[in-house]
């Protein structure tokens, strides 16, 4: 996925998730991936230490060790700047060129965690698309914004792929 990203970093940063949604503490791995998409697509530049608050649905991160929480904390930098990275050389995919109709809870997930950056963000969308008053601009955003909703409910688009005769593939 990742330029500096390596599938090291990423094993690790997902065993650290994994244990911390077991107290439901912090949002899944592509919901973090959305999150950090929207960020780094951001009309201003958001500080790492604005959106890691953003990643957590429990007031305290459950780390035993000091150290946990620093190595956590720099993995989910390395990944947000790699989100970063691929996004500026246009190559961001989430999920790879080999995306399937089994990762459909994945982008449910992935979009949940957008929409999340986006709503965080919505004051800010809101005065650059008034600031730009391009209305292609504005009918963009609102349809990559549409599709966001209609991809996190999962059921609703399988539904809706379904009476469409679409795959979702």
């Amino acid at each position: 996925m990742a330029l500096n990203f390596d599938k090291t970093r990423e094993r690790t940063l997902l065993d650290y998730l994994q244990r911390l949604q077991h107290n439901d503490a912090v949002l899944g791995y592509y919901q973090l991936q959305g999150l950090l998409f929207a960020m780094a697509c951001s009309p201003e530049t958001i500080s790492d230490a604005e959106w890691f608050e953003l990643i957590w649905l429990d007031d305290d991160p459950q780390f035993d060790e000091e150290s946990d929480a620093r190595d956590f904390y720099r993995l989910a930098v390395s990944l947000s700047t790699s989100v970063k990275e691929t996004i500026r050389s246009q190559a961001y995919n989430p999920f790879g060129s080999r995306y399937s109709s089994q990762w459909q809870a994945e982008l449910s997930q992935w979009c949940d965690g957008f929409l999340l950056g986006h709503q965080y963000l919505e004051d800010l969308w809101v005065f650059a698309i008034d600031t730009l008053n391009d209305q292609l601009i504005a009918d963009d955003v609102n349809a990559v914004l549409s599709l966001a909703t209609t991809f996190a409910d999962l059921e609703y688009a399988q539904q809706l792929s379904f009476e469409e005769g679409i795959a979702l593939t």
